[in-house]
């Protein structure tokens, strides 16, 4: 398990389902706050009749079921996929986790890390390779620590056809609560889409 003294975090906002020339700021009262990129279209709560099928077909984070799933944006080119992103959110129940991972014994933490791997690496298998009939090439667990706070960080690739697409999530664990960021990519997507993505997740702050 990696450790670290501490773990960057930068603004989170939302945006309403619109392309916007530049980044626009919402911050949720309670809990978190995150930053939509400038150009890129999105939905928060239950707005999914807006999402495009190209990204209903690639991206597993529009499987997710409200209310965790907090929000979707996407960029696509000519009615093409390119990247997009889910935010997700578990207000209460993740406490156990966190408790096991930062408090527990050796061998607890290592159970607890170990089960959450493998959740996700079925997460990933279900929704790829079950749901969309693609390939899964390798995929990754790694994890954070940064006082009362857990990260877990995701990789995966897939092979969707001839096309190959890079899956990331960042898993965001503190007291009873949860925050996902989770990103799709072409492999070939242009530099600032592969930018806005690789930021979003160093984007989440809690609020106190």
């Amino acid at each position: 398990m990696k450790t670290t003294a501490c773990f960057l975090f930068a603004l989170l906002v939302f945006a309403p389902l619109q392309a916007v020339a530049a980044e626009k700021a919402k911050e949720e009262q309670t809990h978190f706050s995150v930053t939509v990129p400038g150009g890129w279209f999105s939905y928060t709560g239950s707005d999914t009749q807006y999402v495009p099928e190209s990204v209903k077909k690639a991206f597993d984070g529009t499987d997710i079921e409200l209310p965790e799933l907090y929000m979707v944006g996407w960029r696509e080119s000519q009615g093409e996929f390119v990247g997009a992103f889910a935010i997700t959110y578990v207000h209460k129940g993740t406490g156990n986790f966190l408790k096991q991972v930062l408090e527990g014994d050796p061998a607890q933490r290592e159970k607890a890390a170990v089960s959450f791997s493998d959740l996700e690496a079925l997460r990933i298998r279900k929704a790829y390779v079950n749901n969309r009939k693609q390939k899964v090439a390798e995929s990754s667990v790694d994890f954070l620590e940064s006082g009362d706070m857990f990260v877990a960080l995701s990789d995966a690739i897939i092979y969707a056809g001839k096309i190959t697409r890079h899956r990331s999530a960042t898993y965001f664990f503190r007291g009873d609560s949860m925050i996902g960021v989770i990103t799709l990519r072409n492999d070939k997507a242009p530099e600032k889409i592969v930018k806005d993505l690789d930021n979003l997740p160093m984007a989440v702050i809690w609020n106190d």
